[in-house]
């Protein structure tokens, strides 16, 4: 289902339990170790301090990110986007689309781990702002790989505000998408 332009649909909306069987879908595809089921059943209850989103391809569920809010940081603790929709922009909309809830609940500070090994991930987050913080050794327990801890400690001030705006409509003018965020 094409919007009218002929060009696909891609809409980013709050995540629901119904979305539980796509999420874990890619889940599995797309870590070494993939989280419980549970964990996303929890997770995925509204609630005031954590925020799930989708994104949808004309109806299809293709890909995922999600985030705690503890006081004024929000922790991003996962983003995956199918395989066959991969290095399509999906990842950088979810976060960018993520990123601004957060500013506008108030975090003052982002942060999220990622594995050293992955380098389409370290590059998408050094393009939204993220900053070093440290490695974590050994903190993935299925391989024992360092993680990557980064953060972007001004969340909410105009400028980063403003940076995660005009990415965002660089985003909209380079990808073939009609996108809809419905939040």
């Amino acid at each position: 289902m094409n919007s009218p332009s002929g060009r696909p649909s891609l809409t980013i909306r709050r995540a629901t339990l119904d979305d539980l069987p796509a999420i874990m879908r890619i889940e599995v595809i797309s870590f070494p170790t993939p989280w419980p089921r549970e964990m996303f059943e929890c997770d995925l209850v509204p609630s005031a301090d954590r925020l799930y989103l989708v994104a949808e391809i004309d109806g299809e569920l293709v890909g995922y990110t999600g985030m705690w809010l503890f006081a004024s940081e929000a922790h991003i603790g996962t983003l995956a986007v199918d395989a066959p929709y991969r290095r399509r922009g999906i990842g950088e909309i979810l976060m960018l689309t993520l990123l601004s809830q957060a500013a506008r609940f108030g975090a003052r500070y982002a942060v999220l781990e990622y594995r050293i090994s992955n380098e389409p991930a370290a590059r998408l987050y050094r393009k939204l702002g993220f900053q070093l913080v440290r490695i974590r050794p050994g903190y993935y327990t299925d391989t024992r790989e360092d993680a990557v801890e980064v953060s972007i400690s001004d969340l909410n001030s105009a400028a980063r505000i403003q940076a995660l705006a005009d990415l965002a409509k660089h985003w909209q003018r380079t990808h073939d998408y009609v996108l809809r965020i419905d939040i």
